[in-house]
């Protein structure tokens, strides 16, 4: 039996997968219906965003624990900021991005709020997420692919 040696793999920070899509309204209106690559976020130009099944994200980030309150804002966050990396949300450095950045970030306060979170600790979510998250906004290089050592067998 013929097989290719060894594996190609990337590392993961992910703890949660999407168990079924998840739909929901958002501030944000792209021009066009953006999709993140691989097609697990799509935001409509009415701004509808769609993560789908099996989607993977990592919950709260920093010391916010993962607490039922902060999980659906967390999700839909993430997938904004995926989309803000895949920079089809406007230039990194322009205006354009800017505000969908902030609406991202307002919007997961208020979706916090909505599912029970404290008002107060929301601002302080708000505040980390707005004060912390442009390096999780920005493009980043995709990460690297390595090969692991292939055994004679």
């Amino acid at each position: 039996m013929s097989s290719t040696p060894g594996i190609i793999y990337k590392s993961s920070n992910y703890k949660y997968r999407l168990c079924a899509d998840y739909t929901c309204a958002t501030p944000l209106r792209p021009p066009t219906a953006v999709t993140v690559p691989g097609g697990w976020v799509t935001l409509a130009v009415d701004g509808t965003i769609t993560l789908k099944k099996d989607y993977l994200w990592d919950g709260a980030s920093g010391p916010a624990p993962d607490v039922a309150s902060i999980m659906r804002g967390s999700l839909v966050h993430d997938g904004l900021y995926q989309l803000l990396r895949s920079t089809q949300l406007g230039d990194p450095d322009g205006p354009v991005w800017s505000r969908n950045r902030d609406a991202a970030d307002t919007l997961f306060r208020h979706m916090c709020i909505a599912d029970g979170m404290w008002p107060l600790l929301a601002w302080v979510v708000y505040l980390a997420v707005a004060i912390g998250g442009v390096a999780a906004a920005k493009p980043k290089p995709p990460p690297e692919r390595r090969r692991a050592p292939v055994t004679p067998g």
